[in-house]
């Protein structure tokens, strides 16, 4: 059913309305389906009702999270990925993702935390450095910011992203000829 997301559509709904004994899989198919077809509504429900199902389908949580996030229901998607942590307690990609979603949502403190766990638990992966170089930015640890943004470019030199941070610590501590080097890098 793979590139005929009618037929996925069909096919697991189908396979829900019998009764079968993959409803989380049948249901995650459906939301992906809906997903695809621009229908968040029930692309939403549909998730909602996979982790129901069966909470250990670990995409669909990723999944649900950012379509909470691209509709700016940040609480919902940090709730989202809180509740996927519980089934996937040593997922780095989880903090590394939520981290972001913190920082969305100006809560500074835990964008810092989730970023450091998932440095802890990522750490030959550059996007935690980068979003705990971010975060520790938003709360104005720009010694420590510095150290996460050289640590993510270690990682993956010439990450735009990362340098742009690297750029407002060092701007934020009044280093304004770094500074311009890392923006004009970025």
């Amino acid at each position: 059913l793979e590139g005929n997301t009618a037929a996925q559509l069909a096919a697991s709904d189908e396979a829900i309305k019998r009764g079968t004994q993959f409803a989380g899989d049948a249901y995650y198919l459906l939301g992906e389906a809906h997903r695809r077809l621009k229908n968040e509504v029930a692309a939403i429900d549909a998730f909602n009702r996979a982790i129901a199902a069966n909470p250990k389908i670990f995409q669909v949580y990723l999944t649900l999270a950012q379509l909470y996030q691209r509709k700016n229901q940040l609480a919902l998607a940090i709730d989202t990925l809180n509740k996927a942590k519980v089934h996937f307690p040593s997922n780095g990609r989880l903090y590394t993702d939520i981290s972001w979603y913190y920082s969305l949502a100006d809560k500074p403190a835990d964008a810092v935390a989730a970023a450091r766990s998932a440095t802890q638990l990522l750490p030959n992966e550059y996007m935690g450095f980068t979003n705990l170089c971010r975060a520790l930015n938003e709360t104005k640890d720009y010694r420590d910011a510095i150290t996460a943004c050289n640590s993510a470019l270690k990682i993956n030199p010439g990450d735009g992203e990362t340098l742009f941070y690297l750029g407002r610590a060092n701007d934020s501590m009044g280093r304004t000829v770094e500074a311009t080097r890392y923006y004009r890098q970025a």
